[in-house]
């Protein structure tokens, strides 16, 4: 649903995780979420775009944002997580969701 139809604001904004760390439902949660996106480096116009229309490299750079934001910062800690390790061998891949 997200690639055909939303935007990346709109995933964001609808999301509980980030509804209930930034209170989205007050105006100050809506700048605090702005504020986010602008700290990601992410131009606001960009995100607003429908993800099927926005080009590869902001996508990279969404995903990298994302994981960097969660590092940094301990509110966001467990925003990006390994979904499941497999180990094969003695090559080790891990699967990562955003």
């Amino acid at each position: 649903m997200l690639y055909r139809h939303w935007t990346l604001f709109d995933s964001m904004y609808h999301s509980t995780y980030l509804a209930t760390r930034l209170g989205i439902w007050q105006d100050v949660g809506v700048s605090a979420l702005k504020q986010f996106i602008t700290k990601m480096g992410i131009p606001l116009a960009e995100m607003q775009q429908r993800y099927g229309v926005m080009s590869t490299a902001m996508k990279d750079k969404f995903f990298e944002a994302v994981r960097q934001m969660a590092s940094a910062d301990s509110k966001f800690k467990d925003m990006y997580y390994d979904s499941f390790v497999k180990v094969f061998a003695f090559l080790v891949c891990t699967i990562k969701t955003y």
